[in-house]
């Protein structure tokens, strides 16, 4: 009943992705009220998954113009002073909603998953479909997209001159195997079906959950990249886990922001080629089997040149974010802080939640995904 109430309120704000507030009652807000430097967000999912401390300081850090700041707390005792309302969207319990709503409360979606690995609850979704105000995803047609997950990167002439003059020999020592570090195992890419086929042409070392070699924590793999990838291997599997709009993940921005001596190999629905620069990647778009693929890694394997200028390529690549931030300008509590801040008189609400973070809408179908590269 309290679900059905809640979306039938919500369907009167549906005029839009975001609509001024005036505009949506007909009257302007009351000029006499004195509005706070600070947007309070109560953390709802009690994951903690963003780890922000409670308070004001990692916002302050921000320095928003004219003293603005946000606060972040977990109190539910809170709920009613605050202004947003934060969802994770993974940790969602449909029946564990606010039982009392201030029409002054902003309700925030946010995931940094895609769809298949962010609907794991185990029952209905109704409850939840209408409730929200404000989307924050990976994806660019969310209110606050999440620039973090997302780089143009760029070939520094620079630097690649210098790497190219110290003439290092990045494939002393190793062998022609492809390392893989992986701990979710049955995909909606189906990359483990490319990464079986890939092995029966080339060793494919799995390093974490679905394999039977281990680094690290299982949650945080430390420095494994220089301790494992960077003295065996000249090869690295950067597999996305779904096929899915605007979607890599740190597997690649790992590996091109660090001086790693494996040359990446990516399989995702981007395009690569309008991010990344020409040879300091290899997709396996590029190839018409895993066998193509294999042969060509056998290939520089045996061409120790060709994969030095690989390596003093990639090794050179700087990577900005959209608008050609740098990373601190990019910090995504920075980012959410400053657009509510921004839209704080502005009215939304999204229609139909699961809808906008489905599968269906958002992701490719695998077997659609390989064609010309391989039979799945």
């Amino acid at each position: 009943m309290y679900a059905r109430q809640l979306q039938e309120r919500n369907k009167a704000l549906l005029l839009g992705k975001t609509t001024r507030s005036s505009d949506l009652i007909g009257q302007k807000p009351p000029s006499d009220v004195t509005k706070s430097s600070v947007i309070r967000i109560l953390s709802w999912t009690t994951d903690n998954h963003t780890q922000w401390p409670e308070g004001t300081s990692i916002f302050d850090q921000c320095n928003l113009p004219n003293g603005n700041t946000c606060e972040n707390y977990i109190d539910r005792k809170r709920l009613k002073e605050s202004d947003v309302l934060f969802f994770h969207a993974q940790a969602i319990n449909p029946r564990d909603l606010p039982q009392v709503r201030s029409p002054k409360q902003k309700w925030l979606f946010y995931e940094f998953e895609m769809p298949p690995q962010t609907w794991i609850q185990q029952e209905s979704l109704d409850p939840i479909r209408n409730v929200f105000n404000l989307t924050s995803t990976i994806a660019f047609d969310s209110h606050i997209p999440i620039l973090e997950r997302h780089s143009q990167c760029y070939l520094s002439k620079g630097r690649l001159a210098k790497n190219t003059k110290m003439n290092v020999d990045y494939a002393e020592g190793k062998g022609h195997r492809v390392a893989w570090f992986v701990s979710h195992c049955d995909t909606q890419s189906r990359r483990e079906k490319y990464a079986e086929a890939l092995s029966k042409y080339i060793p494919v070392d799995i390093v974490g959950k679905c394999g039977n070699l281990t680094c690290g924590h299982k949650h945080k793999r430390g420095n494994c990249d220089e301790t494992v990838i960077n003295p065996n291997y000249k090869f690295y599997l950067s597999f996305e886990n779904s096929l899915c709009q605007d979607y890599v993940t740190e597997k690649l921005w790992r590996l091109l922001m660090k001086p790693i001596s494996a040359i990446p190999i990516v399989l995702g629905s981007v395009d690569y080629k309008k991010m990344l620069p020409e040879g300091t990647y290899l997709d396996i778009k590029d190839y018409s089997s895993p066998k193509m693929l294999a042969d060509h890694l056998k290939l520089l394997d045996h061409d120790d040149t060709a994969f030095n200028t690989f390596i003093a390529r990639k090794n050179a690549v700087y990577c900005l974010y959209p608008g050609n931030k740098t990373f601190q300008e990019s910090r995504y509590h920075c980012q959410l802080c400053q657009y509510l801040h921004d839209h704080r008189d502005d009215v939304s609400a999204v229609r139909d939640v699961v809808n906008f973070w489905s599968t269906k809408s958002r992701c490719t179908d695998p077997r659609e995904y390989y064609k010309g590269s391989f039979d799945l």
